[in-house]
């Protein structure tokens, strides 16, 4: 019986998040976990309650992190991480079990500072190398719009505590379940905890519901190309296209708008090959390419160019001049006096005005970065020689509305996204790229991550993929339209949505503090759990000793 309740928590848990089975998630986040512990509960030995918790939350994660087994662009070192991050997540709910276990009864207070023994633990993730910020349990919280609202009082982590704190409170009920009052305190007091965030989230929706209706009319980019079609690579050689028949297929795109009136138009990640002022198409066969999708009005929206060739951002502004809007492009960038690399995104306005650009923040280790120089071995095998400097701050862009940028994975770390926030904007752009790992749950993993984003800072959120999600969300998670590339349609042709984004904004508690506010609160719980442990008496005794009183 046992292990067919363990069996039922892991499908729950493992299923139960927005990018795998939606429906199932809220029963995740209130009583999958509790459902675990109690089928281990009877279990004589500590140390095996122990395995058996951290063999049952790396078969959960090896479950939510299974795009991570993808090696047709990876090669097989990409398991040798994946093995290694289950191992560790593994250890971290092992550790929490015994914690759970190890107590006869658990009050209201113990299941506060378990929660935050968690959320502390996933706090610490993002801060080891270039930060794990993947499958918090909170995530659970986000399938469905009344919930996720509870993201804006303290983020992501705020959903991880509640999703364990209501668990704990389940599991609390079930071992009081022989003595009737107690059990009808527990439980009420379960009740009320998982009933909270849709409660919360009901309420917010209706007082923000008549804010104000300004829009702003988008135009995302989604190049749908495979690694093998985007990037050079000596054993693919015939799945290459060209950089220039790669603009071809992005202007054929945009024709298709050609009378729409755009405010925003967004491209991808790294959306072209070469350096962004690298001089390596023909102007004429440039303007050839215009012309045939344009006509002859295009003719005013060149750059002035006093060379036969332009660059990828020569393209990239007769855009923006030729739609009259503001353009958002990623390209690879150099500073060749500093001899460093940048992973790009830059803002263009219309009528030539002066180029601006953000630099990746927050690398992908081999991919983008490498810690240690012997792994050169494992990315020289796929193609990858050079490698990025990280930038150093957020930026803000934007003349209609401010804007603030982030690149591929920075949009799934709450604390970076909130610094453009604080900083002003109303507005946030996310380009990335999730082809790498294609017909994986990686890209509406990916999606689901920037979708709180919106509502952590109450701000509309717009994302251009090459492959991926790409979408446009309003400041509550709302999604206004999007478009996903997968299975047969990779590699086809380009694509783009257009998007009317109401432009509502409001403030919300993780603006105001950020991640401080549930670290401080789980910090509160453990330092009274302490304070609790040691008389005042001999508290004063340690710290006059201290201070050599």
């Amino acid at each position: 019986m046992n292990l067919c309740i363990r069996f039922l928590s892991f499908l729950i848990v493992a299923l139960g998040q927005p990018a795998w089975v939606s429906t199932i998630a809220p029963l995740s986040a209130c009583l999958g976990y509790a459902l675990f512990w109690k089928s281990i509960e009877k279990i004589i030995s500590f140390r095996l309650k122990f395995w058996i918790s951290v063999g049952w939350y790396a078969a959960v994660q090896a479950v939510q992190l299974s795009w991570m087994t993808a090696i047709e662009y990876q090669g097989f070192y990409i398991l040798f991480v994946y093995l290694s991050l289950l191992f560790i997540l593994g250890l971290q709910f092992g550790w929490l079990s015994h914690l759970v276990l190890k107590r006869a009864n658990l009050t209201l207070f113990q299941c506060g500072l378990l929660a935050s023994v968690w959320t502390l633990l996933e706090w610490g993730r993002l801060f080891i190398f270039c930060g794990f910020s993947w499958n918090p349990a909170g995530l659970a919280l986000t399938a469905f719009l009344p919930s996720l609202q509870l993201a804006s009082l303290f983020g992501v982590l705020g959903l991880s505590f509640w999703v364990l704190f209501s668990n704990l409170l389940l599991f609390s009920s079930l071992k009081m379940i022989r003595e009737k009052r107690k059990f009808i305190i527990s439980i009420n007091y379960y009740l009320i905890a998982i009933l909270i965030p849709y409660i919360f989230g009901f309420f917010q929706l209706t007082y923000y519901e008549s804010g104000v209706k300004n829009t702003l009319s988008v135009a995302l980019v989604q190049t749908n190309l495979l690694p093998t079609q985007k990037i050079l690579i000596k054993e693919k050689i015939f799945d290459y296209v060209t950089p220039f028949n790669q603009w071809g297929r992005i202007i054929t795109a945009l024709a298709k708008i050609k009378e729409a009136k755009v405010d925003i138009i967004a491209f991808p990640e790294a959306a072209l090959p070469y350096l962004a002022n690298d001089p390596i198409f023909s102007l004429q066969e440039v303007k050839a390419l215009f012309k045939k999708e344009f006509g002859d009005r295009v003719e005013y929206c060149f750059p002035l160019s006093l060379n036969s060739k332009v660059s990828n951002l020569f393209l990239a502004q007769t855009i923006a001049n030729l739609y009259q809007a503001e353009l958002i492009i990623g390209l690879d960038d150099r500073e060749e006096a500093l001899n460093e690399n940048y992973q790009a995104a830059f803002y263009l306005s219309p009528n030539n005005a002066p180029t601006q650009s953000y630099k990746k923040n927050i690398l992908l280790p081999l991919a983008e970065y490498i810690p240690f120089k012997w792994l050169h071995v494992f990315t020289k095998h796929y193609g990858i020689k050079e490698f990025y400097t990280s930038g150093k701050e957020v930026k803000i862009y934007g003349k209609k509305i401010p804007v603030a940028l982030s690149i591929c994975y920075e949009d799934t770390f709450s604390h970076f996204i909130r610094q453009g926030r604080v900083k002003g904007a109303k507005l946030f752009i996310n380009i990335t790229n999730d082809n790498w790992y294609p017909n994986s749950q990686l890209a509406r993993q990916h999606f689901d991550h920037a979708k709180l984003r919106c509502v952590e800072n109450g701000v509309p959120f717009i994302r251009a993929c090459n492959i991926g999600v790409t979408a446009a969300m309003d400041s509550f998670g709302r999604v206004v339209n999007q478009k996903l590339a997968k299975g047969a349609y990779l590699g086809r042709k380009s694509d783009l949505i257009l998007a009317t984004l109401p432009l509502f904004t409001y403030p919300t508690l993780y603006t105001q503090w950020g991640d401080g506010g549930i670290v401080a609160t789980s910090l509160f719980f453990i330092i009274v759990f302490f304070l609790k442990k040691i008389p005042l008496k001999n508290l004063a005794e340690k710290c006059l000793k201290v201070l050599n009183f």
